[in-house]
């Protein structure tokens, strides 16, 4: 009987390995992610523990607090009344697509 646990203990290990490298859902994206420009970086989004993020646009000097969700691929930003999906590339970077209202073209995480 313990080979048999032991079996099973790997199994939920290696299954919880991986869901998380999958995204599983959860919302475990953190740190600030944006553009470099003529060498200065902007934060566009800046994401805090548990579903908690800032948008700050280039050129407003005003943060906008919201909540943001993850499912696989994607992330559902919602903050000043609005809600805009961003899909997450091969490189981990946040594309925000064309025309989008909170930001165009892609973002990545400061390095």
């Amino acid at each position: 009987m313990k080979r048999w646990k032991g079996v099973s203990g790997g199994f939920v290990l290696l299954m919880a390995g991986v869901l998380s490298a999958c995204g599983g859902g959860g919302n475990d994206l953190s740190g600030e992610y944006g553009q470099a420009e003529a060498g200065q970086w902007f934060t566009i989004l800046n994401f805090q523990g548990g579903d908690q993020v800032t948008l700050t646009m280039i050129g407003d000097p005003d943060s906008h607090r919201g909540t943001y969700t993850r499912e696989g691929d994607s992330v559902t930003v919602n903050v000043m009344g609005e809600s805009r999906t961003l899909r997450i590339d091969g490189d981990g970077c946040l594309d925000g697509g064309a025309g989008n209202s909170l930001f165009s073209g892609v973002i990545c995480k400061k390095p």
